[in-house]
């Protein structure tokens, strides 16, 4: 199997990646919060942050980026109540 993205600065390594399956069965997702707060402020820059939540609607996801100033976009009822849920208002 090959891992063609390794960052050394978080916990997500090979070792730790290839048990995830074991653990979690498959598919699984992983999402790295680090990398994704790193991307949100490099886009601090604009007046705006905002993100379409139907690229990725988990809420954990939601929650961070709400935490980090980001706005989302919800286009249905069932997007409106998952951001509500992550504390959207």
């Amino acid at each position: 199997m090959s891992l063609p993205h390794y960052y050394a600065e978080t916990d997500l390594n090979a070792e730790n990646l290839l048990r995830l399956p074991a653990e979690f069965g498959c598919p699984v997702w992983v999402y790295d919060a680090h990398i994704i707060r790193r991307q949100i402020a490099a886009l601090q820059q604009f007046d705006v942050v905002r993100f379409a939540q139907k690229a990725c609607s988990n809420i954990h996801i939601l929650r961070l980026m709400r935490a980090q100033g980001v706005k989302v976009d919800s286009v249905s009822l069932g997007e409106i109540e998952r951001a509500l849920a992550a504390g959207y208002d």
